[in-house]
C-alpha cells in the first residue's frame, strides 16, 4: 500500500499541511505553536465553520485562460455548469477524463487545481512564502491506483506528499483516541458521510497502533444525493404551479445550490425558506417554498437508510457485533444532519463522540500526524485532563469546554445567555465527567454571577472561561459583556483523579451513552418547544392581532404544553414527532403574523 513515499521527512520545524481532499469540500490544517490551526479560505465569508472549507469545485474557461477554484467556481456553476467540474474525487485512480472547451483533463489535473488553491491560501493565511510538504488523507477503501493518483495530484500542485493517511486514522488522532489508557485495546467504528461518498471502517487500537479491521463504502451515496431528492421535490412543485418542466441547466444549478443551503440550514433549524426568481426566462416566474426538517427527513429517508447496509456489512466482515464497538466517530458534513446521527446511533445502540467539527476533524488529524512525524508532539511526560470539564446548563445538559485527555496548560471560552426574561443572575455549575446530563456528573464547583442587566432572555452575553495552568489548577470566570459584571472561582487538585475513578466514569459513559443521547435529544426538543411558546406569547404583546388568529395560535400552544413533559415524549416516538410538528406550526403562525401585522412605516 502506498502509505508513504520514499523520501525521508527532513522538515522538522516548518509547516506541513494536513489536507482532507474531499469530494464536495476540502479542508486543511497545520500544527504550530502547540495547537492546531485550521486554514480559512479568504474567498468564503460565511459562518466560521463554513469559511474554513474549500469547495472541491473547479471552473475552467480555456478561451479566456481562466481557472477558478472553490467558492468562486461555485458561483460560476450557476451560469456556466458545462465549464464547472464537481466531485472529481469519484474519478481518482481511473482513466476517465473531463472534457471542457474541447480539451480533456485527467482527475489528477483537476484535483491538482484544488490542492494548488489550498497551498496558496495556506501560504497567505500563515504569512509564509512557500509551503511544500503535505499529508493528504484518503478513504480507507482507496486502492493503490487511487492513492497514487492522489500523490500525483499533489506533485502537480507543487506539493511533496510525505504521507497518504487513511481518513479514519486521521479522525481517531483528532479525537485523541490514541491516548486513551483505560483499555488495553479498543474497537473503533468510523462512520463517514460526506458530500459524495459514504463509508464505514472498523479499526483496532492496540499497542499505540491503529489497524484497519474492515472497511466498506458506497462511492455513490453522499450529501449530493440528498440534495438531489430536494431538487426533485422542488421541480415537482414548480411543475404543479406553472405546468412546465424545468429543463434549463442554469436553473437546475440554482435549484441544486438552493437545496444544499436549505439542507445545511435544516441541520440546526426546523424550517428553511427557499425563494427563487426567473424560473422560466420568458416570464416573471417566481417560486417560494418552506421546507421543514420533517419533510426533508421523509424525502431523504431512502438515501440515509442505505447506510445501515454498509454498517451491517462491515460488522459482519469484522466478526464484531454492535456491542463490541467501544467508540463511534462520525465524520463528514452530512453527519450534522439529525436524521443521519439518529440512524447510526440507533443502529449501533451507542452515542457518537462529540466535540469536534466533523468537516475539519480529518484535516486536524492529518496535521497531528505531521506533528508526530516532526517530533513536535510527544506522548511522554505530558499531563492531560483525566475527565471532561464543562458547565451545567438550564435544561440540565452539559456544555463541554475542556475534553478529557486535553494536554495542559489549556484555556477554553464559551458564550452563554439567560433562560428567562429580566434574569438578574445566573448560576454557574462546574462539572467533571463524561455523561451528557449535568446531574450524572460530579459537581466540582459553583458560583452565582449577579448584576446582569434586565433584558429579554437570550440577549445578555455571558463569557465563561476555563483555564487550567501547568500545575492542574482550574480557574473558572464568568463575565457579562455589556455591564462588565464578573466573578471567578479557583478549583485545585482536579487533575488528581484515581485511575479507577476514570475507568468507572468511562464505563458509565459507555454503558449509558445511548440512553443519555436520547435524553439529550428530548431535552433539546423541549427547549425548542419552550422557545416557540415564548415567541407565541411575545408576539401577542407586541402586535394587535385579530381574535381568530390569536385563538388559533393559543390552541396550538395549549397542545404543545400538554406534551412538554419529559416522561411523555422520551420513549414515545409518535408523541415526539407530534410535538415537533406543533413547534413548526407555531413558528409558521408567528412568522406569518409578523409579516401581516407588523408596523413597517411611520405616518
Amino acid at each position: 500500500m502506498l502509505e508513504k513515499n520514499n523520501k525521508e521527512i527532513e522538515n522538522k520545524d516548518g509547516y506541513i499541511l494536513g489536507i482532507d481532499l474531499g469530494t464536495t469540500n476540502s479542508a486543511a490544517a497545520v500544527y504550530h505553536n502547540d495547537e492546531i490551526k485550521v486554514i480559512k479560505s479568504s474567498d468564503n465569508k460565511m459562518s466560521d465553520s463554513v469559511e474554513k472549507m474549500f469547495p472541491s469545485i473547479v471552473y475552467i474557461n480555456k478561451k479566456s485562460h481562466e481557472i477558478l477554484v472553490g467558492i468562486e467556481a461555485k458561483k460560476k456553476y450557476v451560469s456556466n455548469p458545462q465549464n464547472t467540474v464537481l466531485e472529481i474525487k469519484r474519478k481518482m485512480g481511473t482513466k476517465e477524463t473531463v472534457e471542457i472547451d474541447g480539451y480533456k483533463y485527467t482527475p489528477e489535473q483537476i484535483s491538482s487545481y484544488i490542492l494548488k488553491k489550498i497551498k496558496t491560501e495556506s501560504e497567505k493565511f500563515l504569512n509564509e512564502k512557500e509551503i511544500t510538504d503535505a499529508i493528504i488523507t484518503v478513504p480507507a477503501y482507496f486502492n493503490d491506483a487511487q492513492r497514487q493518483s492522489t500523490i500525483d495530484a499533489g506533485r502537480l500542485a507543487g506539493l511533496n506528499v510525505i504521507r497518504i493517511v487513511n481518513e479514519p486514522t486521521a479522525a481517531c488522532l483528532a479525537y485523541g483516541l490514541d491516548k486513551i489508557t483505560h483499555k488495553d485495546k479498543m474497537n473503533i467504528m468510523v462512520f463517514t458521510f460526506g458530500g459524495g461518498t459514504h463509508d464505514v471502517t472498523t479499526m483496532l487500537l492496540e499497542n499505540d497502533k491503529f489497524k484497519v479491521i474492515a472497511t466498506s463504502g458506497d462511492t455513490h451515496t453522499g450529501g449530493t444525493d440528498i440534495d438531489q431528492v430536494i431538487v426533485d421535490r422542488l421541480k415537482e412543485l414548480i411543475k404543479e404551479k406553472y405546468n412546465k418542466e424545468v429543463d434549463d441547466p442554469s436553473v437546475e444549478a440554482r435549484l441544486k445550490l438552493a437545496a444544499e443551503e436549505a439542507k445545511i440550514h435544516l441541520s440546526y433549524h426546523l424550517a428553511a425558506d427557499i425563494e427563487m426568481g426567473s424560473i422560466f426566462p420568458d416570464d416573471n416566474s417566481t417560486f417560494e417554498y418552506t421546507l421543514s426538517q420533517e419533510e426533508l427527513e421523509q424525502l431523504s429517508m431512502s438515501v440515509v437508510k442505505r447506510v445501515e447496509g454498509t454498517i451491517k456489512t462491515v460488522l459482519f466482515d469484522s466478526r464484531l457485533g454492535a456491542k463490541d464497538i467501544d467508540k463511534l466517530i462520525l465524520i463528514g458534513g452530512q453527519t450534522r444532519m439529525p436524521l443521519v446521527r439518529r440512524t447510526v446511533e440507533d443502529y449501533m445502540q451507542t452515542a457518537a463522540e462529540e466535540g469536534l467539527d466533523p468537516m475539519s476533524c480529518v484535516a486536524n488529524g492529518a496535521a497531528i500526524n505531521a506533528a508526530i512525524l516532526q517530533g513536535k508532539i510527544s506522548y511522554e511526560m505530558v499531563d492531560v485532563t483525566p475527565l471532561t470539564l464543562g458547565v451545567g446548563t438550564a435544561p440540565g445538559t452539559v456544555q463541554r469546554l475542556i475534553r478529557r485527555n486535553s494536554p495542559i496548560p489549556i484555556s477554553r471560552k464559551q458564550i452563554f445567555t439567560t433562560s428567562k426574561d429580566n434574569q438578574k443572575s445566573v448560576a454557574v455549575k462546574i462539572v467533571q465527567g463524561e455523561r451528557i446530563m449535568t446531574d450524572d456528573n460530579t459537581l466540582i464547583g459553583n458560583f452565582t454571577l449577579s448584576g446582569i442587566p434586565e433584558r429579554e432572555r437570550g440577549v445578555p452575553q455571558i463569557m465563561v472561561n476555563f483555564d487550567i495552568d501547568e500545575n492542574g489548577v482550574l480557574n473558572v470566570s464568568a463575565r457579562e459583556t455589556s455591564s462588565g459584571a464578573s466573578k471567578e472561582i479557583t478549583i485545585k487538585n482536579r487533575l488528581d483523579v484515581k485511575e479507577t475513578s476514570v475507568q468507572e466514569a468511562m464505563e458509565d459513559a459507555d454503558r449509558y451513552s445511548y440512553d443519555d443521547s436520547k435524553k439529550k435529544n428530548t431535552i433539546e426538543l423541549l427547549k425548542t418547544a419552550d422557545m416557540a411558546v415564548y415567541r407565541g406569547h411575545k408576539i401577542q404583546k407586541q402586535l394587535i392581532i385579530p381574535k381568530m388568529d390569536v385563538r388559533k395560535l393559543n390552541e396550538k400552544m395549549v397542545e404543545v404544553k400538554k406534551l412538554t413533559k419529559m416522561e411523555i415524549i422520551e420513549n414515545d416516538d409518535k408523541k415526539f414527532d407530534e410535538l415537533r410538528r406543533l413547534i413548526i406550526d407555531i413558528n409558521d403562525i408567528v412568522d406569518q403574523l409578523k409579516e401581516i401585522y407588523s408596523v413597517t412605516e411611520g405616518l
